[in-house]
């Protein structure tokens, strides 16, 4: 069993990961390059995005022993990689959808709102010694910061076979925030 000191040592070094995550995740979305399709450019966000929860979720899996952060955490990760493989699958067709410079530069700016907003949202500290409590309440906000990125992105002419991936995306992220608001309701009814 791990003491007090050993847990308050587990969350440091937890939270020390996912915050190296997150820095990574905004340093490679600053750093992608304007294309002239939108669906270029938001496929290369989008597995940036997924690749960092799945990289949070499975650290978590490693710093938990709450069964029903295990079950979140295979559902996410499982998630993610079928996006990615439908991803890959029609990434050579979205080169094909070119927009405007006016839509690519309204597509832009909204997206760049986003990420600054959320850049605060998820660096923000939390005042709990609590790893599954943490990974919750984190994630929650990480899937509406996913959501507002593809709802952008569906505003605009893209691929079809993407907008069909992306709207079905939506779904299961709110189905995961769902599941996820459920789990800490659990934990905060139990811990009364």
């Amino acid at each position: 069993m791990i003491n007090n000191r050993g847990k308050i040592f587990l969350y440091k070094s937890y939270i020390f990961s996912v915050e190296k995550i997150v820095n990574d995740m905004f340093s490679e979305l600053s750093d992608l390059k304007t294309t002239c399709s939108i669906s270029r450019d938001f496929v290369s966000q989008l597995l940036i995005l997924e690749k960092a929860a799945e990289k949070i979720s499975k650290n978590t899996a490693m710093c938990t022993n709450f069964k029903p952060i295990f079950i979140i955490v295979s559902e996410i990760v499982k998630k993610r990689q079928e996006i990615f493989k439908d991803i890959r699958k029609i990434e050579n067709f979205c080169d094909d959808f070119k927009n405007c410079a006016l839509g690519i530069k309204n597509y832009k700016n909204e997206s760049e709102k986003i990420c600054s907003n959320y850049n605060s949202i998820l660096r923000k500290r939390v005042n709990i010694c609590d790893v599954n409590i943490f990974f919750l309440r984190f994630m929650i906000h990480y899937n509406n910061f996913s959501i507002l990125l593809i709802q952008n992105a569906l505003k605009y002419r893209i691929c079809p076979q993407l907008r069909l991936i992306l709207q079905y995306h939506i779904l299961l992220i709110k189905k995961e925030n769902m599941k996820m608001e459920e789990i800490l309701n659990f934990i905060n009814k139990s811990s009364r």
